[in-house]
């Protein structure tokens, strides 16, 4: 039975261990009254008292409100658990004293209650119930030598009290007991009380310590000031290293004192911000150094308690580096930007084989005046279908990081059919955080039109000088043979390669060339003048050409030299000068005659 109501009284769980331990010893307390109320009244009746004694249906009346307040504590109540208790007790013991006064051994029963009101509800309690039973028995007292209560001289029996004795003692011990019981586990609770204190007060130093160091040594600039006055009371190193202020000059001052913000609104909306949400988070503000220089910042900010007094931790990171970054990638975007707009080349974009972004060139490379038109299309609309294959594998070899594949040619298709020569530039590229390809264009019709019409030319002045009837050598300064055509090889018996690997001063002819000012035939050639002079020029079989060269400077290392045979003008020379050295001699031998 009792098992049954140890369970059936058990109070709900509270997350308070002292109100928890509290309802623990209420339970306990009702089941020891319960079980000595329940013999005590079996013994009375056995064998003191009639069944139909006040006394007795008195105690029964008591049994009943104990168990009254065991469910009242199965609900939670613990306080008024007790004082149901308390009250039922008093109104027992009072209506036994109505009929035996204040000499009744009852009386001594409000000891016992005391001691009651103590465990159940606490040490105020036990006074008021002690106060309680004094003005009762001060009352009774009063009424019985008035006569005003039916007491009889036998109404006190030796079994009564007897039996009253036996009730109170019996239930002073129980209450010792319990109170016995409340203090040891009272003790036990305050020990591991002092000693969950001293755990944590060993962990808020360490935590002190840590947060200490954290501070200190932090690479963030950190502050702590009193919101009521705005007074630093705390800075840590990196603080005053960028600001530049010593740490004595800081701490006791205010930021207006040092002049700390560049606006001072900043300051009253962080504080209005603090106010309003308990803390600030990513603020940008500036603020002025001790050299005049201003730094920009990103500040966060949140409330607490130091020492029982309201501060303000600040937790700032310098961010004028990145600002002055952030300024000069967006110069520099800019810049792009218009350089792209700008460029007579085309410019565009690739991603995933699809045109993302296009200039106004490149969008009159393709045929139309608006890039919106080329941006969606494929690269296998523009580039020719020819071509597409080995553009294609050039992108591939491109992004898996070979060089050297560009520049090169290619052949795009406008949006009219029509094709357009181009050299293309391309690279890896991000474009809008994913990988891309960037191209830059540029329409080589003029150049393929001219490199045409100068291969056009080099072919018929390669013709002209092939079919030239004179000799004709392309020199460098040093005299090494560049180039030459097949006329000159005949005139000296030599093949081309073989002749091309010679040094033009080893055809000279000795005598012309010890005879020959070549300083002075040099400087005029750089004048811009023609040297015209004869040479005898070494023939393959070992013999010597007689020769007219015709020399003009093509610019830079190059030098035009026109080889004419003057072999028939020699001859002639030399005929002529034959006859008339006979008519010479054909005179004097006349004019001897």
């Amino acid at each position: 039975m009792f098992s049954f109501l140890r369970g059936f009284f058990m109070p709900p769980p509270f997350e308070d261990p002292l109100r928890a331990y509290r309802a623990d010893l209420a339970r306990r307390t009702i089941l020891a009254l319960l079980a000595f109320e329940i013999l005590f009244a079996l013994w009375m009746a056995a064998s003191v008292l009639p069944w139909g004694d006040l006394r007795l249906t008195v105690l029964l009346v008591m049994l009943a409100g104990t168990l009254c307040a065991g469910l009242i504590l199965r609900r939670g109540r613990v306080a008024l658990a007790g004082w149901t208790i308390l009250l039922l007790y008093w109104g027992g013991l009072t209506a036994i004293l109505l009929r035996g006064g204040v000499r009744a051994p009852a009386f001594g029963t409000f000891l016992p209650l005391c001691l009651l009101a103590a465990v159940l509800v606490g040490f105020r309690s036990a006074l008021a119930t002690a106060a309680l039973s004094l003005l009762t028995g001060a009352g009774l007292l009063i009424a019985e030598t008035r006569g005003l209560l039916p007491i009889s001289p036998n109404t006190i029996t030796p079994q009564s009290a007897f039996g009253a004795w036996v009730f109170i003692f019996g239930l002073s011990a129980l209450l010792l007991a319990l109170m016995s019981r409340e203090t040891r586990a009272a003790m036990r609770l305050a020990r591991q009380e002092i000693a969950n204190r001293k755990q944590a007060e060993e962990a808020l130093q360490h935590s002190l310590e840590r947060f200490s160091s954290a501070f200190e040594l932090s690479p963030l600039l950190m502050s702590i000031t009193r919101m009521s006055d705005g007074l630093f009371i705390e800075a840590n190193q990196n603080f005053t290293a960028i600001l530049g202020y010593p740490r004595e000059q800081v701490i006791g001052r205010r930021p207006a004192d040092i002049n700390l913000w560049a606006d001072p609104a900043d300051r009253e909306r962080l504080r209005a911000e603090l106010r309003e949400k308990g803390q600030v988070t990513q603020m940008q503000t500036r603020v002025n150094t001790r050299n005049g220089e201003i730094r920009d910042m990103l500040i966060s900010a949140r409330t607490l308690d130091v020492e029982g007094e309201p501060c303000i931790l600040i937790v700032g990171t310098d961010i004028t580096d990145r600002m002055a970054a952030e300024a000069a990638l967006r110069e520099s975007e800019e810049r792009y930007r218009l350089l792209v707009e700008l460029a007579p080349y085309g410019i565009a974009v690739h991603q995933d084989g699809k045109i993302v972004f296009a200039n106004q060139a490149g969008a009159r490379l393709i045929g139309t005046e608006s890039p919106q038109q080329v941006i969606g299309m494929s690269i296998t609309e523009i580039i020719a279908p020819e071509n597409l294959a080995a553009a294609s594998e050039r992108i591939r070899r491109m992004l898996q990081g070979e060089r050297g594949l560009y520049p090169t040619e290619d052949v795009y298709v406008r949006l009219d059919g029509s094709r357009v020569p181009v050299e293309v530039i391309a690279a890896p590229f991000t474009f809008k955080g994913r990988p891309a390809v960037q191209v830059i264009v540029q329409d080589i019709t003029e150049r393929k039109q001219a490199e045409q019409a100068l291969k056009e030319s080099e072919a018929r002045y390669r013709q002209l000088f092939e079919d030239a009837a004179d000799g004709l050598l392309v020199l460098d300064a040093e005299n090494n043979i560049l180039d030459l055509n097949g006329r000159i090889c005949q005139m000296l018996g030599y093949d081309r390669e073989t002749l091309r690997g010679i040094n033009a001063i080893e055809l000279l002819h000795p005598e012309d060339l010890a005879s020959k000012d070549h300083a002075a035939a040099y400087q005029a050639l750089m004048r811009g003048e023609t040297v015209l002079s004869n040479y005898r020029l070494k023939k393959r079989d070992g013999t010597y050409l007689p020769t007219e060269l015709s020399t003009k400077w093509l610019g830079g290392n190059r030098f035009l030299n026109i080889v004419r045979d003057i072999t028939e003008r020699v001859r002639s020379a030399a005929e002529l000068e034959e006859s008339r050295k006979r008519l010479r001699e054909l005179a004097r031998y006349l004019q001897t005659a």
